[in-house]
C-alpha cells in the first residue's frame, strides 16, 4: 500500500515538473516576439527599406516594387488644370480657384489609419499639371517647379494593407502540448510576415502624405499675378499643351477661365487622350449667355477630341466643379 502511494505521489510530482517546465519554455520563447502578445499590439519588424522609386515609377504614380508586395498597385489619376489668369477674369476668382486645388490636393491621402491591424484601402496615385493662361509660350512647363505660370506634380499612391485576422493560440490545459507548440510557431510567422507587409505599407504611405503636401505647397506657390507685356496665350494652346504634360490616355480636364480667347493659334491635342471635363466659366461682363456659348464651343471642340461632354459650373460652385475634376 505503501509503495502504491509513493508511485503515485512520485508520478504527481514528474507531471507537475514537467508541466512548469512547458511553462517556461513558452514563456521564453513569447520573449522573441516583439510588442504585446496578448494585447496584440505588434511593433515592426527590422527589415531594410525598399530603395526609392524610380523616374518610371513615379510617372506612373505608384512607389518601388517593395510596396508592391503588400498589395498590388491601384490605377493611378490624371489631372490637367487650366487657370486663366490673364486680367480678363476677377482676381478673387483665381484665388478661389487656388485654395480649392491647394486644399484638394492636400487632402488627396486620407489621414494615416491608426488601427493598421484592421487593414487599409488602397489610394491610387495623382499626377496634376496645373497651367495659366499668361505666357507667350504654353507649350513649355517645368516639372515639379511652381514658376512660369506651369507646374506639374506626381503623388504615387499607396497599396492596400491586408488586416491581421489570425490570434495567438491558447495554451491548452491537457499535457499535449506538442500540437500547442506547433500551432503557436505557426502564428509567429504568421505575425511576423504581415509585420513586413505592414512596414512597406507605411513607408509608402508616408511618402504619398509627404507628397501631397509638397504639392499642395507648390500650388500654393504659384503666382497669378498677369505681365500684361507680355504676349497672352490660348485656352485652347493652354489646354493642348496641358494635355502634352500628361503620358497616360485618360486625363480629367478642369477650365477655369472666362473662356474670352486671347490667342489665335488652337494648337493640336495629343492623339488619344479621353476624359471627363469642367468647366467653370465666370460670365464676362455678366453676360450668362455668352458665357454659355463659349461653354458650348469649347465642349464641343473637345468632344471632337475624344473627351466627354463637358459640365459647366458658375463661380458660386466652384467647389463642384473641383471635386468632378477630381472624382470623374
Amino acid at each position: 500500500m505503501k509503495k502504491t502511494i509513493n508511485y503515485i505521489l512520485i508520478r504527481a510530482i514528474r507531471k507537475t515538473i514537467l508541466t512548469l517546465l512547458i511553462v517556461l519554455a513558452v514563456f521564453f520563447t513569447g520573449l522573441s516576439l516583439t510588442g504585446c502578445v496578448g494585447g496584440e499590439d505588434f511593433s515592426l519588424s527590422a527589415e531594410a527599406l525598399p530603395a526609392a522609386e524610380d523616374a518610371e515609377a513615379a510617372e506612373a504614380g505608384g512607389h518601388s516594387a517593395g510596396a508592391a508586395e503588400a498589395s498590388e498597385m491601384p490605377e493611378g489619376k490624371a489631372v490637367a488644370i487650366v487657370l486663366d489668369v490673364s486680367g480678363s477674369t476677377d482676381s478673387s476668382f483665381e484665388e478661389s480657384v487656388r485654395s480649392a486645388l491647394v486644399d484638394r490636393v492636400a487632402g488627396y491621402i486620407p489621414p494615416k489609419p491608426t488601427d493598421t491591424k484592421s487593414g487599409a484601402a488602397a489610394v491610387p496615385g495623382l499626377r496634376i499639371a496645373v497651367y495659366l493662361i499668361m505666357s507667350e509660350n504654353a507649350n513649355a512647363y517645368n516639372n515639379g517647379m511652381a514658376r512660369d505660370g506651369k507646374l506639374v506634380c506626381t503623388i504615387p499612391g499607396t497599396p492596400a494593407l491586408e488586416a491581421l485576422n489570425v490570434s495567438a493560440p491558447e495554451i491548452p490545459a491537457s499535457g499535449d502540448t506538442e500540437e500547442y507548440l506547433k500551432a503557436y510557431q505557426e502564428w509567429k510567422a504568421l505575425v511576423q510576415d504581415w509585420e513586413k507587409k505592414e512596414q512597406v505599407w507605411s513607408e509608402a504611405y508616408d511618402e504619398s502624405l509627404e507628397q501631397a503636401r509638397d504639392a499642395s505647397d507648390s500650388i500654393a506657390a504659384m503666382n497669378l499675378e498677369y505681365d500684361t507685356s507680355a504676349p497672352c496665350s490660348g485656352i485652347y494652346n493652354t489646354i493642348c499643351a496641358v494635355l502634352g504634360a500628361m503620358p497616360g490616355d485618360k486625363v480629367n480636364v478642369g477650365v477655369f477661365s472666362d473662356l474670352l480667347e486671347n490667342g489665335t493659334d488652337r494648337g493640336a491635342p495629343p492623339a488619344g487622350k479621353n476624359g471627363s471635363v469642367a468647366l467653370c466659366v465666370p460670365a464676362p461682363d455678366g453676360d450668362v449667355q455668352s458665357a454659355n456659348e463659349h461653354a458650348a464651343a469649347l465642349s464641343e471642340t473637345m468632344m471632337s477630341w475624344g473627351f466627354a461632354k463637358a459640365s459647366v459650373y458658375a463661380p458660386d460652385l466652384l467647389q463642384d466643379a473641383v471635386d468632378i475634376v477630381f472624382e470623374g
